[in-house]
């Protein structure tokens, strides 16, 4: 009988450290002892390896194939092949010193002899380097092994548009708009620092599973400023002659930013018609097309696309770039009003679908054993993909291997499988190979992921799992907690800690966990950049810590920025908030497109500095209770669309001493519209909430046409006016309802309802008492409207929630319960 460490199997899964000896133990005892054959035991030992998820299919058989000196790249380890094309091929990877799964191309041998092809990859890993923007895939890493060049991108697990059309059909309006919309910003970026894609297309527009748009392939782009950037700008034309600007078709060299537009525009109207703009069958005509047709109206060819969204469309496909929109920003902001409320979802889907980032990027077609028909970009070449034959000089040559007939994981060696008719059957002899990768990748991706720190942990070797009737029995969950750092990612098994939080929001973000910080000493952050949010994250104070950040805007940026589909969620919290000196305000310290939920957490502003915004809010609904916002002016601004909803509880919002310059009023709003909902109304609701400051609320334009409503129960308002209404034109109160109760109004300025001008007076014709207050669309049941006695006195001068309680108030008391409150660090009650 051989001994396992005999078996070449054994012997290049431990010498790589790929599985640990205990766990190959493992596995060996599950075999029978009668199928520990010389022949097969190798296949065997492979098979129960993969099935307990120490190792993926693909690197089993590599090994198998005696390649396992392919599975390595510098620190990154290889989990699987997804996707090969003209270009090289593209591996799914893990990095082991950062524990994140990337997307590792490699150029082939046959391109490293074409200058062209050589100078593309590079420029890609340099212009990708230059970027960092949510709606943009980022480059990490670049290097050679062999000779062969290679480029380490992150890994996005989704679906490129050019597939979506082809499997789902056209794309509904609002979700085409709003991936074009995400695009826009991406371009925006470039433009930003004066870069051109020169190839937007359907295939290069990645949708992870949370519907972020992903712009990829920068191996055409180039840099406006750099004289020496002479890719492709020899003369030829290039690009997907599909979605080619005019100018760009005629002289590649003078081309700006308003060529990616008009490909980005030619890419909206695919997604919207379901096919692209002149599908002619030959490439003179389409080209000719471009030069002067015009394309068929979207509003002819698909029911329900608004005229609003067709002419956008049809403005960025002017042939004129001096009637397109002039730069992606404007494109974003054109299409906000008819993506909003979109919620494309790009669907999990199996790595042996083109979907991954270096798949898209040359369109190749992932390989799975056989053939495969790949388009490759660019040369218009139409072939087939092969596996590669072996060679030597080549440690990335694909092999299929079968390991062998399905092993039993029961102690006798068989595995019953009932038929229909009663009659036990025996488990197809290939029924491993049958078995659909993806269902491999997901199972044993968490152990990959993590196997350089939890099968060879640090100090000691890992307890083994034990063995039942011959087969390994499956481990218990344990949860790794790290208690002595500040900074953690709490994904319910286990407790990830991090050395900083911005990798910890990065970390946490979209992940079934929490970013848990437990810090005693204040966090000091530096703010240059906005780090995006784009899908689920949720950041909370460890039980019984109350962590403070202290935030230094060097830059007019948010601190985060959540885009329209995500939801965030603080709790806990406390910020202390500086802007540096000569630097402009940014738009909000948090800038929130989705939905936001703010509990027990503090944010307080620097004296002196200019006029800051606690949260920019442009959302479907924010919920804000048991919080306290201080100094801040104004403390929310809101963009208002249907349906949208604000709402604060048992919050107090404090802008500074009445008659000070340093005050503000609590809320900014712009109510907005949006095809198809005109008419849904958009509500701020308001309960137990103490307002010191200015006033509530300056509203930004007269409600006309776009419904709002207040809702404010049991809160108290000190200031000089309750609104600032900006057309004084318009009769008072246009669409808004209000409705009021129990309130505690303390206004000592000339009106209720002022101009917005720098005298603040009132408007004619505009309550100014609480008498002629309720009418109309104002209703207003027992409220007061006399002096708010605060416990400290005059209103401005406190320091805790506490200072703003009221005193000498018969019956129940408006305004904040204090001690729901959350005090700043210092402050406490």
């Amino acid at each position: 009988m051989m001994e396992p460490r005999e078996t070449r199997f054994w012997q290049a899964a431990s010498q790589l450290k790929l599985v640990h000896p205990k766990e190959l133990q493992a596995c060996w005892d599950s075999i029978p002892p009668e199928k520990r054959t010389r022949d097969a035991v190798d296949r065997r030992l492979a098979r129960q390896v993969v099935a307990a998820g120490h190792m993926t299919l693909w690197q089993a058989q590599r090994i198998l194939a005696g390649r396992q000196e392919g599975l390595f790249i510098d620190r990154y380890i290889l989990l699987d092949q997804i996707g090969q094309g003209g270009m090289g091929r593209v591996y799914l990877a893990k990095d082991t010193r950062l524990g994140r799964q990337v997307a590792i191309k490699i150029l082939s041998r046959e391109r490293m002899q074409n200058p062209r092809a050589l100078t593309r990859f590079h420029r890609e890993a340099k212009v990708g380097a230059m970027l960092q923007q949510e709606n943009l895939i980022r480059v990490y890493d670049e290097g050679a092994l062999g000779g062969m060049p290679y480029l380490v991108m992150e890994y996005i697990e989704g679906q490129n548009v050019a597939h979506l059309i082809a499997e789902q059909g056209r794309l509904e309006p609002e979700n085409a708009a709003e991936l074009a919309r995400q695009v826009a910003l991406g371009l925006e970026h470039l433009h930003q620092k004066s870069l051109l894609h020169r190839d937007v297309n359907p295939a290069n527009i990645l949708v992870d599973r949370d519907g972020t748009a992903k712009l990829t392939d920068l191996g055409l782009a180039i840099d406006m400023n750099d004289e020496e950037d002479v890719v492709t700008r020899d003369g030829a034309t290039v690009g997907t002659f599909d979605y080619i600007s005019p100018e760009q078709a005629r002289s590649p060299r003078k081309i700006d930013t308003r060529s990616d537009i008009y490909s980005l525009g030619c890419t909206l109207y695919h997604m919207i018609a379901g096919h692209v703009p002149y599908p002619a069958t030959s490439l003179p005509e389409k080209l000719i097309a471009h030069q002067g047709a015009a394309a068929e109206r979207l509003t002819d060819l698909v029911p329900g696309v608004s005229e609003g969204l067709a002419a956008i469309v049809e403005k960025m496909m002017s042939k004129d770039p001096a009637d397109r929109y002039q730069r992606p920003a404007d494109v974003a902001r054109a299409l906000t009003p008819f993506s909003r409320g979109a919620r494309l979802l790009g669907r999990p889907v199996q790595p042996t679908k083109s979907t991954a980032t270096g798949t898209s990027i040359w369109d190749s077609t992932p390989v799975s054993g056989g053939a495969s028909k790949s388009e490759v970009k660019g040369d218009g070449a139409r072939g087939v993909s092969r596996p590669a034959k072996e060679s030597s000089s080549d440690p990335f040559d694909l092999f299929q291997i079968d390991l062998g007939p399905a092993i039993s994981l029961t102690g006798d060696g068989t595995t019953p499988s009932r038929s229909r008719s009663g009659e036990n059957s025996p488990v197809p002899a290939k029924w491993l190979a049958n078995v659909p990768k993806w269902w491999w990748i997901a199972a044993a991706a968490g152990v990959v992921a993590v196997v350089g720190l939890l099968a060879f942990p640090i100090g000691g070797e890992p307890t083994p799992k034990p063995v039942v009737q011959g087969k390994p029995a499956p481990p218990a969950p344990a949860k790794r907690i790290f208690t002595d750092t500040p900074i953690s990612v709490d994904f319910g098994d286990e407790v990830v800690a991090s050395a900083s939080l911005e990798d910890a929001i990065r970390l946490a973000t979209g992940k079934r966990g929490s970013l848990v910080l437990s810090n005693a000493e204040p966090l000091e952050l530096t703010v240059s950049a906005t780090i995006p949010v784009n899908s689920n994250l949720t950041i909370r104070a460890a039980n019984g810590a109350a962590p403070e950040i202290r935030l230094r805007f060097e830059a007019p940026v948010p601190f985060l920025t959540v885009d329209s589909r995500s939801p965030l969620k603080l709790e806990g919290l406390h910020f202390r908030v500086e802007v540096a000196e000569g630097v402009a305000a940014p738009p909000g310290v948090l800038a929130v497109g989705g939905t936001l939920e703010m509990k027990n957490c503090s944010m307080v502003v620097a004296e002196g500095g200019p006029a800051v915004s606690a949260l920019a809010f442009s959302g479907q609904g924010a919920d804000i209770s048991e919080c306290w916002l201080e100094g801040f002016r104004p403390a929310i601004r809101a963009q208002l669309f249907p349906g949208s909803r604000l709402l604060l509880t048992h919050s107090q919002l404090i802008g500074g001493p009445v008659d000070s310059a340093g005050s503000g009023w609590a809320l900014e709003l712009q109510t907005e519209t949006a095809p198809r909902s005109a008419k849904q109304e958009r509500e701020v609701a308001l309960e137990r909430v103490t307002v010191v400051g200015v006033g509530l609320a300056r509203m930004l334009d007269s409600g006309k046409g776009n419904p709002l409503r207040f809702t404010v129960h049991d809160t108290v308002i000190c200031g000089r006016a309750l609104l600032q209404w900006a057309d004084t034109t318009a009769v008072f109160p246009g669409e808004m309802v209000w409705s009021g109760q129990s309130n505690l109004y303390d206004l000592r300025g000339p009106g209720w309802v002022v101009a917005d001008d720098e005298a603040g007076q009132a408007i004619a014709g505009a309550p100014a008492q609480l008498d002629t207050w309720s009418q109309g669309a104002v209703l207003e049941r027992e409220t007061r409207a006399e002096p708010a006695r605060f416990v400290v006195e005059p209103p401005g001068t406190g320091r805790s929630p506490l200072d703003y309680s009221l005193r000498e108030y018969v019956g129940t008391a408006p305004g904040a319960d204090v001690k729901q409150v959350a005090a700043p660090p210092g402050r406490s009650l």
